[in-house]
This record gives structure tokens, sequence and C-alpha cells, in this order.
């Protein structure tokens, strides 16, 4: 993002402005990205927030943003009569919600794995519910039979290798890893110390792990 507004500005800007782009670490954790967005809003005086990620970090900040009239590109919905300007829920500007992305993995696992035992990894709050509902929607009337695990994990917790055990040892042969980065590549590594190598599907927001 920083690339392309330096990009814009060196061309001239918006009808002569140059953007100013400020960005702060929120660590993925709510009360902190409100910490950091009070800090853009009444100390930076931005005019718009631009594509802040995650569902219950946008959460966080939804109601705070419509009072101060800030617009932003978010990953919720505004309320009626609000003033942000939003993608769907569970999303980034330019990409699909996340429901969306969970209904579409069921389409590769019913071609490459039909009757399949499935388990899902996931992260319990509107993220990784909505990426769950997918998937189930997605296998419609094969849901039930086919989806044996439905792992969650907590944004505190401190590995996810319990649930990778667990969910080898119910032979799951299918293996849908929604996690967040760290839980992702903890994942990922685990799989390969217990040697289980099911169908193993990573979402977007995963395959930005660091190598394990």
């Amino acid at each position: 993002m920083a690339a392309y507004y330096r990009m814009v500005n060196d061309q001239g800007g918006v009808n002569g402005r140059k953007i100013t782009f400020l960005s702060y670490d929120d660590a993925y954790s709510p009360p902190k990205t409100v910490e950091q967005t009070r800090r853009l809003v009444e100390q930076d005086g931005v005019f718009l927030m631009a594509s802040p990620l995650g569902t219950p970090t946008n959460s966080a900040t939804q109601h705070y943003l419509n009072q101060k009239k800030c617009r932003s590109c978010s990953s919720r919905p505004a309320p009626p009569n609000g003033t942000i300007r939003s993608t769907s829920r569970g999303r980034s500007a330019g990409s699909r919600t996340t429901k969306a992305k969970g209904a579409s993995t069921p389409v590769y696992i019913l071609k490459e794995r039909l009757n399949g035992k499935v388990g899902v990894l996931y992260q319990n709050d509107d993220f990784g519910k909505d990426y769950l509902k997918g998937v189930k929607d997605g296998l419609a009337d094969k849901a039930k039979a086919m989806l044996a695990v439905e792992a969650s994990y907590e944004t505190t917790d401190p590995t996810v290798d319990s649930l990778i055990v667990s969910m080898k040892a119910t032979g799951c042969d299918v293996f849908v890893n929604t996690a967040i980065p760290k839980f992702a590549a903890q994942a990922i590594r685990k799989a390969a110390e217990l040697d289980w190598k099911p169908l193993h599907i990573v979402s977007s927001v995963g395959i930005r792990s660091p190598p394990c």
C-alpha cells in the first residue's frame, strides 16, 4: 500500500493533493486496535481508514469511527445511517467475504476427496465462525457425514499442537487450516512432525505464514 501511494504522489497525487499514509501495528489485538485508531483519528487527524484488517479488530472500532464520522474501507458493514463505507463483513477491501471463501473450499474437497473425513481448524471469533459456516454450507447435505472435527482456538492460546494431534487421531484425511499466520505455521509444522499427510488446505490468511 505504501508503495502504491508513493506512486500516486510521484504522479501528482489526487487532484494535486499528496497522500500521507500512516500505518501502526495493532498486533491483531482489539484493545490495541482501539488505542491505535484513536491515535490516528485524534492525534494524526486522518480522514480515512484504509483497509484495516481483521473481523474482531474492526468490530472493536466500528462504533467509535462512526461517532467520529471517519470513513473506513473496513471489513465490517456500517450500521444504519452510519458513516463507514465498507466492504462486506469478514473481509478486507478487494477480497471476498470470509464465508464465501469457506464455501469455495468444499468444491475442491468434493472433487479430490469425495467422502473424506474433514477436520477444520478455526479461530473462535466472527472470522473463524464465518469460515466454518462457509465450509458447512459448501458441503451441503454431505456436511454431517464428512465434517468430523471442528477445532477452535483462541488468539491468546500459546499453540494449537494438541488440536492437530487430536485431529490426526480422529482419522481425518482432509485438514482445512483457516488459522491466522502464527497458528497456521504451528499447524503445518505439527502435522509434519506427526508425519500426518492429509489433503491440507490452507486459507488465504494462513498462506502468509512465516517459514516453519
